[in-house]
């Protein structure tokens, strides 16, 4: 066992400018080389040079000193104790089949390819998140025309009465909500402002041509109850409210919206939070306990899936209102997609454009069903009930019950994921690119055995016997 200097420095170099990289200035330099009675030989280097990570021909990466001499104690005493050399060339060896080290070709980039493809075609995540694409039918004469005209009547026809309507009820429960904050009877004034409420949500759904048809016994007015619900559009909370009043548990909104949810709706007792504070949220589970002990507020309505979803899929539901220990009334809210698709993807479009976009539809169509309560069986976990009652809500109005947390839909892949995936394709094309320069400079069975030979210094360098002694 001697030093040696590297005998392939020239064509070291010449590879690097070869690949595109400038060739390494060392400042100081060390190699290894094993020898067995065969005459054959393991050499690594050690190179530490100013402008970053030592590299060596073969990839062979000791960049400090202690690593550099802790490998070289550590094949010595393999060296002593293994007679023949076999951790070189013994049969201990591990033998790796040629087909572990292919070369790089035109071929090489198809495996990531096919992974991306994969994925956007297999992509059911995001298909619970937008809206289903519309067929076109207009592709002839006779059709074309019948739909020009259609778009006349809606454009400039029906969506003028429609906003004026809008217009003129906003005005008009404005005027009465603001009447009604100087009456000084409390309880009279928020009976008197809910039942405005419930005018005004009803202003709403005619503005929309609306058709809403509700199945089941209405909700009442009472302590230990929770209404849950799948959530479409921020339309379901008004479809709702136009039939009874509710206290809801919601995202806060910016704008004119943000306005609406905490001036006229105070009467309403709504539990308003920021979904990226979590503060808000803490605060949110202990006023969702008091709200449900009282009798005298309006009954609380709770979307658990959190955010927005096509009308075809339900989402996991939070297990936060399944675990407050009263009655769970499901209701299951179904849009009929045959004049507009009511689901609102709000990172794409805001509420008042949906509005809009709905008021110059034909009409929303709408059932909602008011089901059975529910509560939690003995030994049931809140998760495991509110898995349960999502699917009674899947099965009564035909929804794919899907097990994706809709919070995902508001995060991104973090730079530290990228860089990961960044750096795992760059370590595959190195060592091709590896492979390539070895096989065509000592053929396919020698380079094989080089790398081999490689491969076994890092399994020592990375060895927790060898890490901890570092440590």
């Amino acid at each position: 066992m001697i030093p040696v200097s590297d005998p392939q420095s020239d064509q070291r170099d010449q590879h690097n400018a070869v690949v595109g990289m400038s060739p390494p200035q060392p400042t100081r330099s060390k190699s290894l080389r094993l020898e067995d009675g065969s005459g054959a030989a393991l050499t690594a280097r050690s190179w530490s040079s100013e402008d970053g990570p030592a590299h060596h021909p073969h990839g062979f990466l000791f960049d400090d000193d202690v690593i550099y001499q802790r490998v070289k104690d550590e094949l010595e005493m393999l060296m002593e104790s293994a007679p023949g050399n076999r951790y070189v060339q013994g049969e201990n060896e591990e033998q790796d089949s040629n087909d572990d080290f292919p070369s790089l070709s035109m071929a090489s980039p198809i495996p990531l390819v096919i992974e991306g493809v994969g994925d956007l075609v297999n992509d059911e995540f995001s298909r619970c998140f937008q809206a289903e694409e519309q067929r076109p039918w207009n592709w002839n004469i006779y059709l074309g025309s019948a739909w020009v005209i259609g778009l006349l009547v809606r454009h400039f026809i029906l969506f003028p009465l429609r906003l004026l309507c809008f217009l003129i009820g906003t005005l008009v429960c404005a005027s009465f909500l603001l009447a009604l904050s100087f009456l000084p009877d409390v309880e009279a004034r928020m009976a008197y402002q809910r039942r405005i409420l419930q005018l005004y949500a009803n202003i709403w759904i005619a503005s929309w041509s609306g058709v809403v048809i509700y199945h089941g016994t209405p909700p009442k007015m009472r302590a230990n109850q929770v209404y849950v619900a799948n959530h479409t559009s921020m339309i379901d909370y008004i479809i709702l409210l136009g039939v009874h009043p509710f206290s809801v548990v919601g995202q806060l909104h910016e704008g004119i919206l943000r306005a609406v949810q905490t001036k006229m709706l105070v009467c309403l007792k709504c539990i308003w939070f920021d979904r990226k504070s979590l503060t808000d949220r803490r605060l949110v589970r202990d006023r969702i306990s008091a709200h449900v002990g009282c009798a005298d507020v309006p009954p609380l309505l709770i979307f658990p899936e959190g955010t927005c979803v096509a009308n075809e899929y339900a989402v996991v539901f939070k297990k936060g209102a399944f675990e407050l220990g009263c009655d769970v009334y499901p209701i299951a809210i179904k849009y009929n997609k045959i004049f507009v698709d009511c689901f609102w993807d709000s990172r794409s479009t805001s509420f008042w454009v949906h509005v809009l976009h709905l008021m110059r539809s034909w009409a929303v169509i709408c059932d909602v069903h008011f089901l059975p309560p529910q509560r939690a069986r003995n030994g049931e976990s809140p998760e495991s009930f509110a898995k349960r009652v999502k699917q009674q809500i899947c099965d009564k109005i035909g929804l794919q019950s899907v097990e994706y947390d809709g919070y995902m839909k508001h995060m991104v892949a973090s730079d530290r994921f990228i860089a990961l995936r960044q750096m795992r394709i760059a370590a595959e094309l190195r060592r091709r690119l590896e492979y390539l320069d070895l096989e065509r400079r000592f053929g396919k069975d020698e380079a094989c055995k080089l790398l081999r030979r490689r491969n076994q210094i890092l399994k020592l360098v990375s060895s927790p016997g060898l890490a901890g002694q570092l440590d």
